[in-house]
């Protein structure tokens, strides 16, 4: 039942989020870099995750279906792909491996991006749910 109830609750949030009415197409990523603003959990179970320099996540959509991503200390590359309904998957993402610090989510957030199937864009961020637990992903431009 709590399973149900997440997924419920992010297919209401991410319904909300971004791609307008019924058949209306999703924002294109191509060319677009965006920096993680925050990790929403699930309803009810506990507080976002905001980093303290969003400048270190960040994710660049490639024209070409290439991925380039600064996770942390570390960089990451792969492939993506989007469909004009708002699905959104990432390939397989090859990343350094250096030592980042305790308090780093890096490998949660490359975790994260390999489960995404679906993206919406609403007042300028980009929101993608994470559809087994309920989690939504928040980005926002990223700074020149």
């Amino acid at each position: 039942m709590k399973y149900l109830m997440c997924v419920l609750v992010a297919a209401v949030l991410f319904g909300c989020a971004g791609r307008g009415g019924q058949g209306e197409a999703a924002p294109p990523l191509e060319g677009t870099s965006w920096e993680l603003r925050a990790i929403l959990p699930a309803r009810g179970a506990g507080e976002a995750m905001r980093p303290a320099d969003p400048r270190l996540y960040t994710v660049f959509f490639g024209a070409d279906g290439h991925a380039a991503l600064r996770v942390d200390c570390n960089r990451a590359t792969g492939t993506w792909t989007a469909t004009p309904d708002g699905g959104l998957q990432f390939g397989m993402l090859a990343s350094t491996r250096a030592l980042c610090p305790p308090q780093s989510e890096g490998e949660r957030v490359l975790r994260d991006l390999a489960r995404v199937r679906s993206y919406g864009i609403r007042d300028g961020v980009l929101v993608m749910p994470l559809p087994q637990d309920g989690e939504i992903y928040e980005w926002t431009p990223a700074q020149p």
